[in-house]
């Protein structure tokens, strides 16, 4: 059961005298109205009163799953704080709720505060913002937010439009598994660098304009990948699901899924004609438009399009004939509309409509088709079903040689966690691999196994089988396999075969199936085996591609 507890000014005292010392804080507290000693602190503003005194080393402050109703302001200097000596507010064994209870921020963090950390925390009940970062005595930096879920339904002005996340000039901040919802927004980033948004959900609830919005970030290195972000609001030049404004430059918005339902854009993109080493890219994402809107508009500053390097996603709308927009923003002079082989065609005719230095098209790998997700419309089921066209159709491509972005990226996982292909999906979902087989082999006999999801014809597959739970390393991918050998024990000094049909070319509609040949060894009887495909690059650098689940199975007479 959730208690509801109230911070009010006695309860504040009491719990200064009952948990803080006169010293810097060091290791673990809690925050707890139920507890006691000089450990725990009664409300969140009583933790956070006693940080004024600084710390000397990490601190964790674990709190209760009860509900705290108070508003949190930290604005106040943590001596001590680094990258070293970071301070988290975790709830371990169950939500904790802060309840704003209707006043206008429910946790706001004002610079020179930093190095933060906050878990597992639902923040409810505020009227403006849940969730503020905000520039002050210097730029706020470092925090770190996993599993929040900020929910509210607020007033707002789409010039100065509250969000559930609102961050200024904020620097490396990583918002992670977080669920954000507002009907003004349900993220702001205005200015700032290195702000990450991975595997979120951001809904803005029929209402907001947009629902996510990254606005002046000049070459940035924003990141936003594998979000489910949907339902703006049907509002004239503002009712985007995302848009990316004004100065918005150097970002990565890849493999996302996107989704609107009126007459407005899903997706807004918009910056100067800067160089291309400073373009955003848009890369991976699945956007769709089940109203009478497009999926995209690209806008159009000075005779040229903004650079984006858009590529690889896949579009989806009802109206082919405005599925993509070349355009001004206010008071819009539409340049072009079509959909996607006309915006080639066009990009054809109207060479110097593209800034030059960068890439010479736009979307050229790009699809337009019904992305075959489980459910677009609520409730919503964005995983991809198997017969899916945007299976393999991603790039690890994600950062072109003329861009300043980090030349390594890639996103290795997708919303659940699950590894990327080296040949990815579009969207936030990646399709596993899963095998069909189990049960019982007798010694002697063949365990026959199928690899029962969509990969790319021609690539070669072998199954892999181990004794125990695993895992071991096979090339730079872990097999969730067992610790022993690869079923190389010998029986009677005879080493048995593991390995049958390895070499078989996966068919044309990406299955494959194998058989697992056990030797007539009577010792192996008993034995439970765990079984998985391997997909083995065809070249270097890759080797392992993907592996597939482990079935298990045992070995009969």
């Amino acid at each position: 059961m959730i208690a509801l507890i109230r911070s009010t000014p006695v309860a504040l005292a009491l719990a200064l005298l009952v948990g803080t010392g006169a010293g810097q804080l060091n290791g673990t507290y809690t925050i707890d109205p139920s507890g006691s000693g000089s450990r725990n602190f009664k409300t969140f503003n009583a933790a956070v009163t006693a940080l004024a005194a600084g710390v000397n080393g990490p601190v964790t402050f674990t709190i209760a799953s009860v509900v705290f109703q108070e508003t949190v302001l930290i604005a106040t200097p943590i001596s001590g704080a680094s990258a070293t000596n970071t301070i988290s507010f975790v709830a371990p064994s169950g939500q904790a709720v802060l309840d704003a209870n209707g006043q206008n921020d429910a946790l706001r963090i004002v610079s020179p505060v930093s190095w933060l950390r906050f878990e597992n925390i639902k923040i409810i009940n505020w009227r403006r913002r849940g969730l503020v970062i905000a520039s002050g005595a210097g730029l706020p930096r470092d925090f770190v937010f996993s599993r929040i879920e900020i929910d509210n339904e607020a007033p707002g002005s789409p010039f100065d439009p509250p969000a559930a996340f609102d961050a200024t000039d904020v620097i490396d901040c990583v918002v992670r598994n977080c669920i954000l919802r507002g009907t003004s927004g349900a993220a702001v980033v205005n200015y700032g660098s290195n702000v990450l948004f991975d595997s979120c959900e951001m809904d803005g609830l029929g209402k907001a304009r947009p629902v996510l919005y990254l606005v002046n970030g000049r070459d940035s290195d924003h990141v936003v990948k594998n979000c489910f972000i949907h339902s703006p609001g049907n509002t004239r030049s503002y009712g985007y699901a995302l848009r990316l404004a004004a100065n918005s430059l150097g970002a990565m918005i890849v493999n996302n899924t996107i989704i609107s339902d009126h007459s407005e854009a899903t997706v807004f993109l918009t910056s100067p004609p800067d160089p291309w080493s400073q373009a955003s890219s848009f890369k991976n994402n699945i956007v769709i438009n089940l109203g009478t809107g497009p999926a995209i508009v690209f806008e159009w500053i000075s005779n040229q399009i903004s650079p984006y390097v858009s590529d690889h996603n896949c579009y989806y709308s009802r109206n082919p004939s405005n599925r993509i927009l070349v355009s001004t923003w206010w008071n819009p002079l539409i340049v072009f509309s079509g959909d996607l082989a006309a915006f080639r065609a066009w990009q054809k005719q109207n060479p110097a409509a593209i800034v030059p230095g960068g890439v010479t098209s736009y979307d050229a790998n790009s699809i337009e088709a019904d992305p075959g997700l489980v459910s677009m419309t609520q409730p919503f089921d964005i995983h991809l079903k198997q017969t899916s066209p945007v299976i393999d159709l991603g790039t690890t491509n994600l950062v072109e040689p003329f861009q300043t972005f980090p030349q390594g990226f890639k996103v290795t996982h997708d919303f659940e966690g699950q590894v990327r292909e080296w040949k990815p999906d579009i969207g936030a979902d990646e399709i596993a691999a899963s095998l069909v087989g189990s049960g019982s082999t007798s010694i002697g006999g063949t365990q026959n196994l199928a690899l029962a999801a969509p990969r790319d014809a021609g690539l070669l597959c072998q199954v892999g089988s181990s004794f125990g739970t695993g895992p071991i390393m096979i090339g730079w991918r872990p097999l969730g396999l067992g610790l022993d050998d690869l079923l190389l024990a010998t029986a009677n000094n005879y080493w048995p075969r593991v390995f049958s049909g390895y070499r078989g070319v996966l068919d044309g509609q990406g299955q494959a199936k194998a058989g697992i040949n056990i030797p007539y060894a009577p010792t192996l009887i008993g034995l439970r085996l765990n079984t998985a495909f391997v997909t083995i690059s065809p070249s270097a650098p890759f080797g392992i591609q993907s592996i597939s689940n482990t079935v298990s199975f045992t070995i009969t007479t």
